[in-house]
């Protein structure tokens, strides 16, 4: 039956009589709650975690773009992951709401904007960091010169090409989700956001098979290759320096520590890469099981899944912001220190050191 199942009048909502009935998602919706205050707790932890990431965000564009020395490929890569972030984050008061109030008050041209644009937002920091990976690829196995062209020739439209090309693979979620109206279990009368797609029967099933593709197999393969083609790299240079320094009593100490910081970089940008995958995967799947339950009429799938699945979402854009290292951390010891130095008289100087020495050490943590 096309309108039975554990969440009817709940996660689903029946449209329609006898043959032509037909269940709906409710995706951002939840009735007939067991416990009252649980859309509470989820707009109040999705709302905690986008309002702590976007200043994290915020601080570490504008500290890569105020500075020549900072903008480099791979920060300005890391700078539209965190664009994306904000973004992403900016999605959160909307769901918050909805989760709250149940039913749909937004507009109509909200809802088919909100799951297109978290989408959108999802696809561009996981393809910007498979171009991070890329460029770390090029810069270490090829060259600094290769990196220089890119920069000059290729980095902003790498970035657009990133935006434009997810903005136009989500448009059949902009299409097909609409307002519908329908009647909870307890016979109230409800609005909802949901997913309403063609008669083809197969479009579906395709198109999410293109999104596992294209949005997550293809990139995460990418970004695992170049990554693991680094690490050779480091390894094989390692037991070059070991074999050189047994025979000669001087190892150039400024090779080793360009080394050393390379390795401490890509060490962490595979633990970002790493932290996405892991929070992000929960958002794919869900998406993939509501499809599955939709086709097959189960009517099974709980909103609630897919709503932390999102809230998972929202950590890693908070996750990203302090993964960036000691960025977010000196920045603030800074703005303390200059704080500080307007208080106590008779420190200046020391505090400008400091401060001086703060914004160097972010330079050089930043210079990737």
């Amino acid at each position: 039956m096309a309108c039975s199942g554990d969440q009817m009048g709940k996660s689903f909502i029946c449209i329609g009589n006898g043959s032509q009935s037909k269940s709906f998602f409710t995706f951002y919706s939840q009735f007939n709650r067991n416990w009252g205050g649980e859309g509470v707790l989820e707009a109040v932890v999705m709302l905690i975690l986008a309002i702590m990431s976007v200043p994290g965000n915020l601080v570490i564009c504008v500290f890569i773009l105020k500075s020549k020395t900072t903008r480099t490929v791979t920060n300005v890569l890391v700078c539209n992951l965190a664009l994306a972030d904000i973004a992403f984050c900016l999605s959160a008061p909307f769901v918050a709401y909805v989760r709250v109030h149940g039913t749909w008050t937004l507009e109509g041209g909200m809802c088919r904007v909100l799951m297109y644009w978290m989408n959108v937002c999802g696809v561009v920091m996981i393809w910007t960091l498979t171009a991070i990976s890329i460029d770390r690829y090029v810069n270490i196995r090829v060259g600094v010169s290769s990196s220089r062209k890119l920069r000059k020739l290729h980095l902003v439209g790498i970035c657009s090409l990133i935006w434009i090309v997810s903005l136009l693979f989500f448009l059949p979620f902009a299409i097909y989700f609409e307002v519908k109206e329908g009647v909870t279990g307890n016979s109230q009368v409800v609005q909802f956001c949901t997913l309403d797609w063609p008669r083809e029967r197969h479009f579906p099933i395709i198109y999410t098979a293109l999104i596992a593709l294209f949005c997550f197999f293809i990139p995460v393969n990418i970004i695992t290759i170049s990554y693991y083609r680094i690490f050779q790299t480091f390894w094989k240079s390692r037991r070059a320096v070991g074999s050189f320094s047994r025979n000669a009593k001087k190892v150039d100490s400024t090779n080793a520590a360009r080394q050393s910081k390379q390795q401490k970089v890509v060490r962490t940008l595979v633990l970002i890469v790493l932290v996405f995958i892991a929070m992000w995967l929960p958002l794919f799947i869900v998406i993939a099981l509501v499809e599955y339950d939709v086709s097959n009429h189960m009517n099974g799938m709980h909103s609630n899944a897919l709503i932390w699945a999102v809230i998972f979402a929202y950590g890693n854009s908070l996750a990203n912001a302090i993964m960036y290292g000691s960025v977010f951390v000196q920045l603030w010891n800074a703005v303390f220190r200059c704080c500080r130095r307007k208080i106590i008289p008779g420190e200046n100087e020391t505090v400008n050191i400091d401060a001086r020495t703060s914004v160097h050490h972010v330079t050089t943590v930043t210079n990737l």
